[in-house]
């Protein structure tokens, strides 16, 4: 959508690289699937990072007014300065309609910023990493965190200091933390299959930093994971022999071998596998582990083994034959002459 300014001058202009930080941050978490979308800038902070509570109000209206679905509210100021009641009546509005709200908790130390202390706003935490000291919150924090994403040593395609790759660096604040998440609740709600459950989705795919007491108040739910949501299928099952050689086409009765699988590709999400047996008075199939098997023959006959994993399918095809265990040799004559030929007969 065309970008719109409420604070005058060109709606183009970003003087402070912020607004346009954070709708490139959208545009790249989104991928190809940003297509499938409308951004809608809207400038209600000048270039001087300021603005009036009114103006504030005015564009949450504006956004709701004109179809948004999901608002990302990168900007705060300390609650003890001044509450709303105008614009948390307008965002309780918005949620109402099932807008989803997205607010950032506020750079440094303290409680969280307004208007991301608003009940049923979603409240996105600062997240750094190290080798050494692994995850650590940078940002504020409190109850009302629901996710932690990435807000330090961002790269976005906004002008200012740039490399010559183009990509701005060092962008580090709240501010660029929670248009990641409005860029998955985004990519959830263009999915039929998470359009109403968007949250919840995010949610369950979290990694968890930590659910109790400070870690609670600084990660929420957690970093969520989108990839955790990708089902890669199976595609083929591929069976061994453990025991070495090939998978026997006969086998005698009373005699059994190791058989292994492997699903294919090595990175399918779901591996198990389901086996079947058409003639269970032939052959029996005890599973043990998650990628073996013992095979016994019961009895003759023929038999087939189905190992069946999502989509994906193999078939084993035994005959099983009673082994010989007594030869009785009849017409033999205890004495055989030179020269002379004798008939036996094996049963």
């Amino acid at each position: 959508a065309d970008a719109v300014s409420l604070v005058g001058g060109n709606a183009n202009n970003d003087t402070a690289n912020h607004g346009s930080s954070v709708a490139s941050i959208i545009n790249d978490c989104m991928g190809p699937a940003v297509s499938n979308a409308t951004l809608m800038p809207i400038k209600a902070i000048n270039g001087e990072s300021r603005s009036r509570i009114s103006v504030i109000l005015q564009s949450l209206k504006y956004a709701e007014a004109n179809g948004a679905d999901i608002v990302n509210m990168s900007f705060g100021w300390d609650i003890s300065e001044r509450r709303s009641p105008a614009i948390e009546n307008q965002i309780q509005r918005m949620l109402s309609k099932g807008i989803l709200v997205v607010g950032a908790a506020g750079n440094g130390s303290g409680s969280v910023m307004f208007p991301a202390c608003v009940s049923g706003v979603t409240t996105v935490s600062a997240l750094t990493y190290s080798e050494s000291k692994g995850y650590a919150v940078a940002s504020r924090t409190g109850t009302e965190v629901d996710f932690t994403a990435p807000g330090i040593h961002l790269c976005t395609k906004a002008g200012g200091n740039v490399n010559s790759a183009g990509d701005t660096i060092g962008a580090a604040s709240t501010s660029f933390a929670a248009p990641q998440i409005t860029a998955a609740l985004a990519l959830l709600r263009l999915d039929p299959a998470h359009t109403g459950s968007a949250m919840s989705t995010l949610i369950s795919c979290c990694d968890d930093l930590g659910t109790e007491g400070l870690q609670k108040s600084a990660y929420g739910n957690g970093l969520p994971r989108l990839d955790q949501l990708v089902k890669i299928p199976a595609e083929s099952i591929q069976v061994r022999n453990i025991d070495g050689g090939e998978i026997p086409k006969v086998m005698w009765v009373g005699e059994d071998f190791l058989m292994g699988w492997t699903v294919l590709p090595k990175d399918a999400t779901d591996k198990s596998v389901t086996i079947t047996v058409d003639d269970a008075n032939v052959i029996k199939v005890k599973q043990y582990g998650t990628g073996n098997a013992v095979v016994t023959a019961l009895k003759s006959g023929d038999a087939v083994i189905t190992l069946t994993c999502g989509t994906a399918s193999t078939q084993v095809q035994l005959h099983v034959e009673q082994p010989v265990t007594k030869i009785d040799i009849v017409g033999a004559a205890e004495q055989l002459i030179l020269g002379k030929t004798m008939q036996l007969s094996a049963v």
